[in-house]
């Protein structure tokens, strides 16, 4: 649970609302702080640009193939991150946080969940992290100290060990294609793909699994593991050609 809807969870809380309401208002209050995050994040960001302009195409469009691709690295790399913590046994280390987070889930519909935590949410954050806090701290402490601080208060700011973990790396990889790139729509594609394809796996991953033997999620998951590694080689091309 993020920080913005247990600010609303615990006041509601206190006035002695039941847990059942708690779960359903979480997902809610998230999207309603996200809506009220984005025109304030837009204001002072346009102050920022007048100021120093901190990303010059803050706006600029992408190409489509750039567009699939990060909508398709997104949620690749979210299903990466999510095997290698199962891997290190972090999930076990803190198991409140998957009780948590699938009673949150499952309480609410998956297309709200998936309208309010994946594309809400995101668009609202990225618009705070990497489009307010990632260029200001990269103006006194340049790319490298900018990406990692940025990074890390985004997964501080999730309010739990796990997903600050998940959170973190995610945030580095956001605030570098922000900076990659020049445009802060492409951290926010890659954080509505993340989000969206986890809350598709939470809904519909074990149904898939009872399919021809699991072989579909099975083929998916391959592939998410070729886009990432291609991924990798393109960027590390490319960036060699940018020199």
């Amino acid at each position: 649970m993020c920080m913005t809807s247990l600010a609303v969870s615990v006041p509601m809380a206190v006035l002695g609302a039941d847990y059942e309401t708690l779960l359903k208002s979480s997902l809610w209050s998230t999207a309603a702080a996200g809506l009220l995050m984005i025109p304030t994040a837009i204001y002072f960001i346009h102050k920022d640009e007048k100021r120093r302009n901190p990303l010059k195409n803050i706006h600029a469009a992408l190409r489509l193939v750039d567009v699939i691709w990060m909508l398709g690295l997104g949620a690749s790399l979210a299903y990466l991150l999510n095997f290698l913590l199962a891997v290190l046994h972090i999930f076990e280390l803190f198991p409140s946080y998957s009780q948590d987070a699938g009673q949150i889930i499952y309480s609410n519909p998956f297309l709200a969940a998936v309208l309010c935590g994946g594309i809400v949410a995101p668009i609202a954050e990225e618009y705070v992290f990497r489009g307010i806090i990632y260029p200001r701290l990269k103006d006194y402490l340049g790319v490298k100290w900018a990406i990692l601080l940025s990074a890390l208060m985004f997964g501080a700011f999730h309010g739990n060990m796990t997903q600050f973990i998940y959170a973190t790396i995610l945030g580095a990889v956001f605030a570098w294609f922000v900076e990659y790139f020049h445009t802060l729509k492409a951290s926010i594609l890659l954080h509505i793909s993340a989000n969206v394809w986890s809350f598709v796996l939470s809904y519909y991953g074990t149904r898939w699994t009872e399919i021809a033997g699991g072989l579909p999620l099975l083929v998916v998951v391959v592939l998410q593991f070729m886009i990432v590694v291609l991924s990798v080689v393109y960027l590390r091309q490319t960036g060699k050609n940018r020199r």
